[in-house]
């Protein structure tokens, strides 16, 4: 959902899987260590916003090419996330085949037991049923508010055409893009 936003706003954000393993090394690092599941999910989305930052910064500041950014972002990300699970372990030990703190599946009574789609749809942990929230108030914020149909879509579509577009896609970008990237961890945790 995350990723969205982005797109809406006009950048293209190959670096994605590098942001994404990079949240998921350091959520399940943090979670092994501190036995916290909200925590590791914290952290794991500030390394996502640290990362959209990064990106941010080469494509709209530095005005570095939205692919090769993004394609050095995702190796980036794979070549670390490799690095650290190899020494994030206890004692310095790598972090595969340990077991860390999981969510607990909450079952919905009455629709969980609808026969097909009730254990796929409401036999899910905490994070899924946020994300069913997440996507309806995604599609509000993205086409029925100023928000998001002046600021990130007009931005995109037409960013010379009005003096106020072009200043109001970089703003647009650079506020959004950390954010839309945190919720877009959330949403693949």
């Amino acid at each position: 959902m995350g990723e969205i936003f982005t797109e809406r706003a006009g950048i293209l954000n190959l670096g994605l899987e590098g942001i994404l393993i990079m949240g998921a090394v350091t959520a399940f690092a943090v979670g092994y260590h501190t036995d916290s599941l909200l925590i590791a999910v914290l952290v794991a989305m500030v390394v996502g916003g640290l990362m959209a930052t990064i990106h941010a910064f080469l494509t709209i500041t530095l005005r570095a090419d939205q692919v090769v950014s993004g394609l050095a972002l995702t190796l980036f990300g794979i070549g670390l996330s490799s690095f650290l699970g190899q020494r994030l372990g206890p004692d310095g030990a790598p972090l595969v085949g340990l077991v860390g703190p999981k969510f607990t599946r909450a079952a919905i009574p009455l629709l969980s037991d609808i026969p097909g789609i009730g254990p796929a749809l409401f036999n899910q942990d905490p994070l899924v049923y946020l994300m069913y929230i997440g996507v309806p108030v995604a599609a509000c914020i993205l086409y029925r508010t100023r928000t998001g149909c002046i600021c990130v879509r007009w931005a995109r579509i037409r960013p010379r055409r009005t003096q106020w577009a072009s200043q109001c896609r970089r703003c647009a970008t650079w506020r959004r893009l950390p954010v839309a990237s945190l919720w877009g961890w959330a949403a693949h945790t």
